[in-house]
């Protein structure tokens, strides 16, 4: 991550752009409906502060460098105000989940054994978990190339809705 002088080497979590809409993640500044830019990127209060002291950076650009090769200018769109301290996860940057292609342009969104920290699924009725649940089965077993080939299944490319 670099700003101006400043680089560090820091964590950036991929999500889908209703990430912030799904979670009770309040904004300090800035909109939550801006992950669907892909040049967006949204700070913990925590980063913010480390980038930009006490200034409101909404607007500013940061510079992410993926590896040696790989790098993309974000504008900030969002900082998330202080987590409470009775959470289950955090993030110290979010991007939209469409960056791994500038990440990493051989990333295959339908291999279902690359590296994936969770997909979260919301539903409207509590009801729905255990349909839900049944329909997942069939590709818990199919997470490869070939069963693909071989079933003609087809894992979701995410499954965040």
């Amino acid at each position: 991550m670099k700003y101006e002088d400043n680089v560090f080497n820091e964590n950036i979590r991929y999500t889908d752009p209703e990430f912030l809409e799904m979670f009770t993640f309040p904004l300090k500044w800035g909109a939550s409906k801006s992950l669907i830019d892909l040049n967006s990127i949204i700070l913990s209060e925590k980063m913010s502060i480390k980038y930009f002291g006490d200034e409101n950076p909404v607007g500013q650009s940061i510079l992410v460098r993926f590896d040696k090769e790989h790098t993309k200018a974000f504008k900030i769109t969002g900082v998330a105000a202080t987590f409470p301290v009775a959470r289950s996860f955090d993030f110290s940057f979010l991007i939209n989940y469409a960056n791994l292609r500038a990440s990493d342009p051989g990333y295959d969104f339908h291999d279902w054994n690359a590296f994936v920290n969770a997909t979260l699924i919301q539903v409207n009725k509590a009801s729905d978990v255990k349909l839900i649940k049944q329909g997942m089965e069939k590709y818990k077993s199919c997470k490869t190339k070939l069963c693909k080939k071989k079933t003609g299944l087809s894992p979701p490319s995410h499954s965040n809705h």
